[in-house]
């Protein structure tokens, strides 16, 4: 449960003074920092650095991976719906098939 929310605020701060992190998972800041250290470079399941001299851990923003996967599913959604538009031209009927503007309407525009 620690670990989760150790990886949630990591999500949702820049930054954050140990003493900050230890309150925010109700451990002292010398776990927090242990555990921030062993999930950043032992388990490689957060981005960031620690500044010991500081006490202030720097979490790395991974809003770039976000955007390229989120285009990734852009792109099978699209590529998905080329597929139904060009069976639908070929007469076949399906009630998965989508037009653009229904798309929009489900997902949203991309």
């Amino acid at each position: 449960m620690i670990e989760r929310n150790l990886l949630s605020a990591s999500k949702l701060y820049k930054n954050i003074s140990f003493d900050e992190l230890g309150t925010l998972l109700g451990i002292p800041p010398h776990k927090a920092e242990k555990m921030a250290s062993r999930m950043m470079i032992l388990e490689d399941r957060m981005k960031g650095s620690i500044d010991q001299v500081e006490a202030i851990i720097h979490f790395e923003d991974d809003t770039e991976e976000l955007q390229q996967w989120d285009q990734q599913i852009v792109g099978v959604c699209q590529a998905l719906n080329d597929i139904l538009d060009g069976m639908a031209k070929k007469g076949f009927d399906s009630g998965l098939i989508f037009s653009s503007w229904e798309m929009d309407e489900v997902f949203g525009r991309f």
